[in-house]
Parts: C-alpha cells; sequence; structure tokens
C-alpha cells in the first residue's frame, strides 16, 4: 500500500513537473520581498520534486524528500494565506483553539 501511495505521488509530481523548466530565470532575483521569497520556495519545491521523480526507488532518501517538499508546500500555504489576507483569520482560530487546550499543571 505504501508503494502504491508513492507511486501515486510520484506520478503527480512528474504531471506536475513535465512543462517546468528548472533552469529559467528568476524573475525577482534581484528584490528582497516577500514574492522574492515565495518565487524561490516555489523553485526548491520543483527541485524537491524532481528529485523524489529521480530517487523514487531509494526508500531511505524518500522520507527526508517528503518532509522537505512538506515544509516548504506548508511555507506556500502560509505565504498565499497572508497574501489573500487569510493569515490573521488563521491565527484567530488557531488562538481559539488553543483556549480550548488544557493548561499543564
Amino acid at each position: 500500500m505504501a508503494d502504491q501511495h508513492r507511486n501515486e505521488i510520484i506520478k503527480r509530481y512528474q504531471n506536475e513537473m513535465e512543462t517546468v523548466n528548472i533552469n529559467r530565470e528568476f524573475i525577482y532575483k534581484d528584490e528582497t520581498s516577500l514574492r522574492g521569497f515565495k518565487e524561490m520556495i516555489e523553485r526548491l519545491l520543483q527541485i524537491q520534486k524532481q528529485k523524489s521523480i529521480k530517487t523514487n526507488k531509494e526508500e531511505t532518501s524518500n522520507l527526508s524528500m517528503v518532509l522537505s517538499i512538506g515544509v516548504l508546500e506548508g511555507a506556500l500555504d502560509y505565504i498565499n494565506h497572508y497574501e489573500e489576507d487569510k493569515l490573521e483569520g488563521k491565527f484567530r482560530s488557531e488562538i481559539r483553539l488553543l483556549e480550548w487546550l488544557p493548561d499543564d499543571e
């Protein structure tokens, strides 16, 4: 089952990366900005997905790539929420959840 799941993910990555040119020029390379940071995270994510495709049979490297991809996708998710002015709402909902958790004693 794990092999099937990994194969499905690799296939999805192959489809996503089919038309991506990893070596293309950076648009915002001369900026220190949120959009420059986002572009770099997107590019790092694409590299990790390409590495995952190329090494999909090596289970030992697979875990670290899955973690790297998850971290990069999470960072992009936060950036997108911020750009859509939804990050504060996420923060507020987390605060409400925190209030329901028991205190350590």
